[in-house]
């Protein structure tokens, strides 16, 4: 770890920001998390750093170190424990007694990191420390780019039919009907309000390219394409995954991207998988997988499973459903072109964590794999029907040879014919 007694706090500061940033590309992440902690109990750490530290939180998370950061700094998922034991006492998430940024980290992880909608109680402590903190010197926390993305952020996700990153709706969804919400509003406001503090802020610009997308009043193709390519071009992966895609589908929105397609769709992709988009990592590996032909000029990725996997095995890391159903299907089938031996083990867990993220159809190939582990040659093959790699004919040869042996071995064709009967009602 660095010395405390650096002469020069700025040169110290940048050479921390440094180490993290090379110890996230070298992987490892146990000592980002460590360094972040350090560099944020620093004296001369400011809220111009946070937006840089929570970046690479985040990417540790999702690499799989997202226990050791919540239980780094005290996160709760259940709002209610972190009440004081005197009920007297407001609600309280953080540690009065720590910094500034590792209160905002704390709020921002309680905010952020549930599939769920932030509750009203926690969205009320939040702007009432944010209130509190308005006169603190040099600038309140009202007017930092950050907070006011947060704010914006906390809003955005209390607005009903949200789509964000589904194939076909990379959009905020609204009925064009309804009356625009409350929480319209006030996202747009607070998004405004970051842009005007910061022109580049990338986050800030995608969430405002969702609402120019789809929602009255807001609908202007113009303002999302331009919003939607600053935001990628100033590094945000979510609005780089989100031009991939535009560029990707070819369709009437596409017409003002004159760019290679196929340049692009890869370009883009890698830049956002480069951040552990999962989504990016996923599209790369099938591109790679398919050997895919993209946009209009016909352009072709060459077919190359073994970086197809990789990406795939990437994604799946982060838990991204379709990547574990690649990874689940290789392993259970074997893949020589990937590299990838038969392993029913590594099927089964691929298949089960897939199931537990809502996944039905992996659910019932788990199941199916689980009996196939204590199968015989005969039921291997019943199995394979069952899942459909026979292409619901059985293979003759394969049969006729099964069905020999069990003649040789019982001395009488109605055996297998009756074992035929018996286990495809099991496996029906």
């Amino acid at each position: 770890m660095l010395s405390s007694s650096s002469s020069d706090q700025n040169g110290t500061h940048d050479m921390i920001l440094d180490q993290i940033r090379n110890g996230f590309q070298m992987k490892q992440d146990e000592q980002v998390l460590d360094l972040i902690v350090e560099f944020i109990n620093t004296p001369k750490c400011s809220l111009d750093h946070l937006e840089s530290l929570i970046h690479f939180l985040e990417m540790i998370m999702k690499r799989g170190l997202k226990s050791a950061v919540l239980k780094q700094f005290n996160y709760c998922r259940d709002v209610k424990l972190l009440r004081k034991t005197n009920h007297q006492q407001p609600f309280r998430p953080y540690d009065k007694r720590s910094n500034i940024c590792t209160i905002l980290i704390q709020f921002y992880l309680l905010l952020f990191t549930s599939t769920e909608p932030p509750s009203e109680a926690l969205i009320h402590e939040f702007t009432t420390f944010i209130m509190e903190s308005q006169c603190k010197k040099p600038c309140p926390l009202k007017d930092h780019v950050f907070v006011n993305y947060m704010l914006g952020l906390i809003h955005f996700k209390q607005i009903d039919n949200v789509v964000i990153g589904n194939d076909d709706q990379y959009f905020v969804v609204t009925d064009r009907d309804s009356e625009i919400c409350q929480h319209h509003r006030l996202a747009l406001a607070y998004f405004n309000k970051a842009i005007s503090i910061q022109h580049n802020h990338a986050p800030s610009l995608f969430y405002l390219s969702l609402f120019h997308r789809s929602g009255t009043p807001f609908v202007n193709y113009v303002k999302w394409e331009q919003f939607l390519q600053l935001s990628a071009d100033l590094g945000f992966a979510e609005a780089q995954y989100g031009v991939a895609k535009v560029y990707e589908k070819n369709n009437a929105l596409q017409r003002s991207f004159t760019f290679n397609h196929m340049k692009m769709v890869v370009h883009y992709y890698s830049l956002a998988a480069a951040q552990c988009h999962a989504p990016s990592l996923y599209e790369l590996g099938k591109i790679y997988h398919d050997g895919k032909i993209l946009g209009g000029d016909r352009m072709r990725v060459e077919k190359d499973l073994l970086k197809a996997f990789h990406y795939y095995a990437q994604a799946a890391e982060m838990g991204y459903v379709k990547a574990l159903v690649e990874m689940a299907c290789a392993f259970r089938d074997g893949n020589h072109e990937a590299n990838i031996s038969q392993n029913v083990s590594k099927a089964l867990w691929y298949f089960g964590r897939a199931a537990q993220l809502g996944n039905e159809e992996s659910r019932r190939q788990y199941e199916l794999l689980k009996r196939a582990k204590f199968m015989d040659g005969f039921q291997t093959i019943l199995f394979q029907y069952c899942v459909g790699e026979k292409d619901n004919f059985f293979d003759f040869r394969d049969v006729t040879i099964v069905v020999h042996d069990m003649i040789q071995e019982n001395s009488s064709p109605l055996y297998s014919f009756q074992l035929l009967t018996d286990e495809l009602s099991k496996l029906a």
